[in-house]
């Protein structure tokens, strides 16, 4: 074995020194403490404004105690698991997985090679397909169907997600 190896070490890239880490850490306490946030739910509203948070119509501004006393009590480790129970993904430091991105309004038809609005087939179709891709970790939606009504939208590219893949299934809720 080699000077300064390390066996089953993950690779990794550090784009900030600890200083920089912790200017930012800083600066996004101030952010939160003094500009705030738009929070468009009234459930997490009367939760922030409950538990200490300064809360003026949608704008919660959030004391940086709060902050870092949560950061504290946090779990360490999130575990998320496929449908079927046989994969758990585990949410920690300097673990990485992979899934696809979501929302995207067009497709490039792969028969016909021409860009075209997402279909709840297209939903059903790359939903079955990440579920043969081992390095396909979780799935999100991938295309926003135009084939069904806006307002109901949602739950039929989930029920696409739901019906063709056992895959952990990650979803946007605005």
């Amino acid at each position: 074995m080699g000077t300064n190896h390390k066996a089953s070490q993950t690779p990794q890239i550090s784009l900030f020194s600890e200083e920089q880490i912790s200017e930012l850490h800083q600066a996004t306490l101030e952010l939160l403490e003094r500009t705030g946030v738009e929070v468009l739910n009234e459930e997490a509203l009367g939760l922030l404004k409950d538990n200490g948070c300064n809360v003026k119509e949608t704008r919660v501004r959030i004391p940086s105690s709060l902050v870092e006393e949560s950061l504290q009590i946090v779990p360490k480790v999130v575990n998320l698991s496929t449908r079927d129970n046989k994969k758990f993904l585990q949410l920690e430091d300097n673990k990485f997985y992979f899934g696809t991105g979501l929302d995207s309004l067009y497709i490039l038809d792969s028969f016909t090679g021409e860009r075209r609005k997402f279909l709840k087939e297209d939903v059903e179709k790359a939903a079955l397909i990440c579920g043969y891709l081992p390095n396909i970790d979780f799935v999100m939606s991938m295309g926003l169907v135009s084939d069904i009504p806006a307002t109901i939208s949602d739950r039929h590219q989930f029920a696409a997600m739901l019906v063709n893949t056992n895959k952990s299934i990650r979803l946007y809720l605005s």
